[in-house]
Parts: structure tokens; C-alpha cells; sequence
């Protein structure tokens, strides 16, 4: 997906946490695959942690001087319904173009 999108997905995502216990099993359902290595994963935290940074312009200059090292990661499905132009997730009140995601091949 296109880099101001992954953003705000990722944001969205980090900011909203729902309190739904995990389940092990993968829902009967088509899954989407992930093409992100954890690594870029890892590297991606920071640009995430400096999109809802609040006031940017204060904070931005430190962001470089920021070293996020993760002890452990875990990969979440989320689950999205899907409609005619976009996939919803209700809880997290987010909603992905499918486009988008037809064309992140592209990229």
C-alpha cells in the first residue's frame, strides 16, 4: 500500500487497541497476505511513533535520536469486512480502499 496510507493505517491502528481477546485460529475467511518483512516492520515503528507525536514541530528534530528496539513482535490478523470499493474494520474505525491494495503490488 502507498506510504501515506500504511501511516495512517498503522496509526490508526496503534492508537485505537480494542480490548478483544486474541484467537489462535485463522478465521474461515480469504486472508490477505503480509508482504512486509519484520524487520521493515521494525524499522516502520519509529515513522509510526511520529505520526501522532504531538506537538510535531517540537518533537521532529529529536526523532532521529529515538532508538525503539523491540523485545518481541507478534503478527495480528485484523479482521475487515469487505464491501463493494473498501474493506471496514468497525472497531478500529478504519476503512481500506481496495484499489489500494490491488495496485501494492505495484510499488
Amino acid at each position: 500500500m502507498r506510504p501515506q496510507s500504511f501511516v495512517r493505517l498503522g496509526r490508526n491502528i496503534t492508537l485505537s487497541q480494542p480490548q478483544k481477546k486474541l484467537e489462535k485460529e485463522l478465521p474461515d475467511a480469504r486472508i490477505h497476505p503480509v508482504t512486509l518483512p519484520i524487520i521493515e516492520a521494525i524499522e516502520s515503528l519509529t515513522i509510526n511513533l511520529a505520526s501522532f507525536m504531538k506537538p510535531q514541530s517540537d518533537l521532529f528534530p529529536i526523532l532521529q535520536d529515538i532508538t525503539i528496539k523491540p523485545i518481541s513482535y507478534l503478527l495480528v490478523y485484523i479482521p475487515f469486512v469487505e464491501k463493494h470499493h473498501e474493506f471496514i474494520q468497525s472497531d478500529f474505525h478504519l476503512t481500506i480502499n481496495k484499489n489500494q491494495l490491488a495496485l501494492a503490488s505495484n510499488l
